[in-house]
């Protein structure tokens, strides 16, 4: 008789998040675990409040854009080779402020999603 973890290995499922009043992830050696969810017992701090702000403003920035600038994004993203999509690529330019390195994509590229249209 095999048991139900078994059971979801054998069927390639892999486990993790919230399903009800559950949570689950593998551990090692692909051995699910279950455990009751537990809620936070406190409120979020102000760093959490401040960074989730932070991700709405740059979410808003990224829709105030026009669909080329956008698309520019999109192309950068894809000529520098790195595994990010334009959206990713644009929250990493404005939470890290880093114009070396974005300046250094575009001109590798040529492709440039900071200028005016």
């Amino acid at each position: 008789m095999i048991s139900k973890t078994r059971l979801f290995t054998y069927l390639g499922l892999r486990l993790s998040g919230d399903l009800g009043q559950w949570t689950m992830f593998v551990y090692c050696h692909a051995r699910p675990v279950f455990f009751l969810k537990s809620p936070p017992l406190t409120g979020p701090t102000y760093r959490q409040i401040h960074q989730r702000n932070k991700f709405k403003l740059y979410g808003y920035l990224w829709r105030a854009q026009t669909a080329a600038q956008r698309d520019n994004w999109e192309q950068l993203a894809q000529r520098s080779g790195a595994r990010l999509t334009g959206y990713n690529l644009f929250v990493v330019w404005c939470s890290k402020h880093d114009i070396l390195a974005v300046m250094t994509l575009i001109r590798r590229s040529g492709v440039n999603p900071l200028a005016t249209p």
